[in-house]
């Protein structure tokens, strides 16, 4: 559900840092003026990205066995010629991120007439466009062009009715990721829930969210 590319590990930058800091880096967001900002109360494995609440409470043991557990000692020192940053830190590309590229006026102006054609022909908002959910699935469509070479969308993507049967398993699979990334918050009762109530000013219809920090 997160836009990928703006996440990554950044590296806890005290020099008397503790030996199972081996396997963890501070997380960190993408901020609005394109700076990596740390992402306060947590620290995340550099290896299987799972992520820990770390604050003054927090106890060493659980990050000693995870950290002998990604990063065995043995390991440790093999790759301990490797640079500071590869084996701390994830990068973009790790993650998902690719690199920009640069494409000639033909090609921008297909995409914007398809786009028009889009948007106009089936009186969609234009704001659609801008959608992140939207860009995650054309970007997995590359992804998935990049390997597989080109394709008929029509033998990868999926009508209506298939995608709304879709809706209730995958609710139970978020549900359970849900479950788990909350799990230790409220064990430590680090976490505060609630509730947000508004109404569609043009459609009158009523919403209630809930927001979790």
């Amino acid at each position: 559900m997160f836009e990928k590319f703006k996440y990554k590990i950044i590296e806890n930058p005290c020099p008397s840092k503790a030996l199972w800091w081996r396997a963890f880096g501070f997380p960190a967001r993408l901020n609005e003026d394109n700076q990596w900002e740390r992402i306060e109360g947590f620290i995340s494995c550099t290896k299987c990205m799972k992520t820990h609440i770390y604050n003054k409470l927090s106890g060493t043991k659980h990050f000693k066995e995870h950290a002998d557990k990604c990063f065995p000692l043995s390991e440790t020192s093999e790759a301990a010629s490797s640079s500071s940053s590869s084996s701390t830190q994830v990068t973009l590309n790790q993650i998902g991120f690719t690199k920009s590229r640069k494409f000639n006026e033909k090609d921008i102006k297909k995409i914007k007439d398809l786009s028009v054609e889009w948007v106009c022909g089936g009186i969609r908002p234009f704001s659609i466009l801008d959608d992140s959910g939207f860009r995650r699935l054309a970007q997995e469509c590359v992804r998935l062009g990049a390997n597989c070479g080109a394709f008929d969308v029509y033998e990868l993507l999926r009508g209506e009715k298939t995608i709304s049967r879709h809706v209730t398993s995958f609710a139970a699979i978020c549900r359970e990721q849900i479950k788990e990334l909350l799990s230790n918050p409220l064990k430590e009762h680090s976490i505060t829930i609630w509730p947000d109530y508004w109404i569609d000013p043009y459609k009158k219809i009523s919403y209630l969210g809930v927001s979790v920090i």
